[in-house]
């Protein structure tokens, strides 16, 4: 029988690898669009 507790063991996994990853995606973003504010500001 599967215990309630790796159950909830697996559920706390899944969700600190997902959230891990949306950070890190998040963060790819964030430097994008710095570098595009950046490059903007250099033009003008």
């Amino acid at each position: 029988m599967i215990c309630w507790y790796d159950i909830i063991a697996m559920i706390i996994l899944v969700f600190t690898v997902i959230s891990c990853y949306l950070y890190l995606v998040a963060n790819k973003n964030r430097r994008k669009d710095d570098q595009e504010i950046i490059e903007r500001f250099y033009k003008e």
